[in-house]
């Protein structure tokens, strides 16, 4: 056995002992992040229109919310008002809005659709609330899309509520279903 070898294997040893400890204390962040509650935070889940139909029409219609987790100090989510998530807390909130939505018929070659997804603020559009990127061809397998929001809404007030509204912008004969979505909520720190 020459010098270089035995100078090798205990720092190889080392590393492996590094590593795995590495690896452990990680694992440990990691699931304890699992059980944690995010603290002035809200996320909505949903599937349907408020009429409890998930087919995107010409009429405006509010997403129900089936499900919701959040921190309710901060937030406020009612089964009685299923479209609505209520702030308690006054003050300046992020609003982030993920939306799959897939072709719920085909009319034909190239019959294209566009949706929209529009945040508003207690009955009222939030300016730059707005998500128009739901283009759907309903050709060469191209028969699902996404809509997105993410906006800072500035001095909100206790008891203000946000909903998600959909609607069609174009369409011809194809039609398009929400398959699910997801709202997510913070109150932002003040700086």
């Amino acid at each position: 056995m020459n010098s270089n070898t035995i100078f090798i294997y205990p720092n190889l040893a080392s590393f492996f002992r590094g590593v795995l400890t590495l690896l452990s204390i990680s694992f440990l962040m990691v699931e304890s992040k699992l059980d944690a509650t995010v603290q002035g935070g809200a996320l909505l889940n949903g599937s349907t229109h408020s009429d409890n139909s998930a087919v995107i029409t010409n009429t405006n219609r509010a997403i129900k919310w089936s499900g919701a987790d959040l921190d309710s100090t901060v937030f406020e989510f009612n089964a009685s008002n299923p479209t609505r998530l209520q702030v308690k807390v006054a003050g300046d909130y992020f609003v982030s809005l993920n939306a799959h939505s897939v072709e719920n018929s085909n009319g034909g070659f190239d019959h294209r659709t566009q949706h929209r997804f529009v945040l508003h603020k207690n009955g009222t559009i939030v300016p730059q609330g707005k998500s128009n990127c739901t283009f759907l061809r309903h050709l060469d397998g191209h028969a699902e899309t996404s809509g997105h929001i993410n906006v800072l809404v500035p001095g909100l007030s206790a008891n203000d509520y946000f909903e998600i509204y959909t609607g069609i912008d174009y369409a011809v004969t194809s039609t398009v279903k929400l398959e699910s979505v997801r709202l997510f909520a913070e109150k932002v720190a003040p700086s």
